[in-house]
This record gives structure tokens, sequence and C-alpha cells, in this order.
């Protein structure tokens, strides 16, 4: 019977555990969800008005790309704002005037890790699809909050 009791403590104290933490995620999945809003927000305001808003921060400090051909870099926040502007201002010389996440799926691996997969549509003037696109990330939790530490692009099909 003793036992039993500290079994019934134990699950207790186990599930209030649970209930923190899925609290907890739920508030971290949102923080991401936003991170990505802003995101896709910086991106879609370079390519209409040329005007990149540095206030919106992604990057952590360092930020590693990892690429299928090229193998990895670590660049600096600023860095990568940088390269991004050249980026996208490229698309927009091919004809993108607009991208929107298709899908954005989040896991968390840990409190302050997540993993997010995510898939971006690139459309046209004409709102024609001109491509899609994967992209995961690692995120991670510090100071400043939710903030991309590395990531890849890659094929949509090997988005989940």
């Amino acid at each position: 019977m003793k036992l039993l009791k500290v079994v019934v403590v134990l699950l207790i104290g186990l599930s209030s555990t649970v209930s923190v933490q899925a609290k907890s995620t739920a508030s971290d999945e949102a923080q991401i969800e936003a991170l990505f809003v802003s995101y896709m927000n910086k991106y879609n305001q370079y390519i209409s008005e040329e005007q990149f808003d540095n206030n919106i921060k992604l990057y952590h400090d360092n930020v590693m790309l990892v690429s299928n051909g090229s193998g990895q870099s670590v660049a600096t926040a600023d860095q990568m704002d940088a390269q991004v502007q050249r980026f996208l201002g490229s698309l927009k010389s091919q004809g993108v005037a607009s991208v929107k996440w298709e899908s954005v799926n989040i896991t968390q691996l840990d409190t302050k890790l997540a993993l997010v997969q995510n898939v971006a549509v690139r459309f046209d003037k004409a709102g024609e699809v001109f491509n899609r696109v994967g992209a995961t990330y690692l995120v991670q939790n510090g100071d400043s909050g939710w903030r991309i530490a590395a990531f890849t692009v890659h094929k949509p099909e090997f988005t989940q």
C-alpha cells in the first residue's frame, strides 16, 4: 500500500509538470511563429519598398548557413542582413514580387531549442507562383528571445 501511495504522488507530480511544460511550449511556439511572421514581413517590405527594417532582428549574433553544394559558413547577424538584401534584390530583379509561407512546422527540441521546417512560395507581379523553396532552421531562445542560430535552404519536397 505504501508503494501505491508513492506511485500516486509521483504521477500527480508528473502530471502537473507535464501541464506546465505544455503551457511553456505553447508560449514558445507562439513566439517562434511571431519570429517567422516578422521574417516574412521584413522580406516582403524589402521586395516591395526596397527598405530593410534593421529593427526586426531574426538572427543570433552569429548564424550558420549550411548549403547542400558549398558546405557551411558562419556570419554575423549584420553580415546576414547584408547578404539577405543582396539576395532579395536578386529575386526582385528576376520578377519576384512577394513571398508567403506555405507551411511553418515547429518542433521544440528542448526548452530553448526548436527545429522549424518551412516552405516558402515566391510569387511574380501577376500573382503566379514563381517557385517554391524549403528551408529548415535551428532556432534558439536567448537573452533577446527566439532567433535563428542556423539554417539551410533545400528542395520543398524534403520539408515535413
